[in-house]
């Protein structure tokens, strides 16, 4: 493993450790509002439903339906941003670069891309490692706010942006909008 992967590594257990310091909010909600699906290329993929509905007055449920229609992928990469909206969504957290088939070989090496992706596990089909072909479902996932009592983020509207590409070319554009209240 490179020296560059050694930090990296190092840098996002420090990160969730100081997370975890911070102190717990005892009663707060997250709710998504929102998802946004832009297919950057339809001869390479498919998106049947991209929605978020509520099921009750606190609780929303997003689901999502890509199909892959060339694969099958052995090459996919996410660019995610944390978002925060003042007038205007600016980027709040930072930008991170993931390869999504070495996330999956080696998920404990990404240990807050490993805490997100456990949040939507349950959710999904996209449960093993690469390569992915036909459908892949995001299917009534519900925010479980047990789970981010250490999330140390004020009141406020904010968003996850994430650049999905294989091979390099930009496929999809998802943004998921959720709202933080104490």
């Amino acid at each position: 493993m490179s020296g560059r992967a050694n930090s990296k590594i190092r840098a996002e257990i420090i990160l969730l450790l100081l997370l975890m310091y911070f102190k717990e909010y005892e009663e707060f909600q997250i709710k998504l509002s929102s998802i946004r699906c832009q297919n950057l290329d339809p001869t390479f993929l498919n998106i049947s439903k991209c929605i978020t509905k509520a099921v009750s007055r606190s609780i929303t449920e997003t689901t999502l339906n890509v199909t892959l229609l060339q694969g099958p992928v052995n090459n996919v990469t996410v660019k995610l941003k944390f978002m925060k909206k003042s007038t205007d969504y600016n980027l709040y957290y930072g930008e991170q670069t993931i390869n999504i088939c070495k996330f999956l070989s080696y998920r404990t090496q990404y240990p807050i891309s490993n805490y997100l992706f456990d949040l939507l596990q349950p959710y999904s089909n996209a449960n093993h490692t690469c390569p992915y072909e036909g459908a892949i479902i995001l299917d009534r996932f519900r925010i479980d706010n047990n789970k981010l009592t250490w999330l140390p983020i004020p009141t406020g509207e904010f968003a996850f942006f994430s650049e999905w590409y294989t091979d390099n070319k930009l496929r999809l554009d998802l943004r998921f909008y959720f709202s933080f209240v104490e």
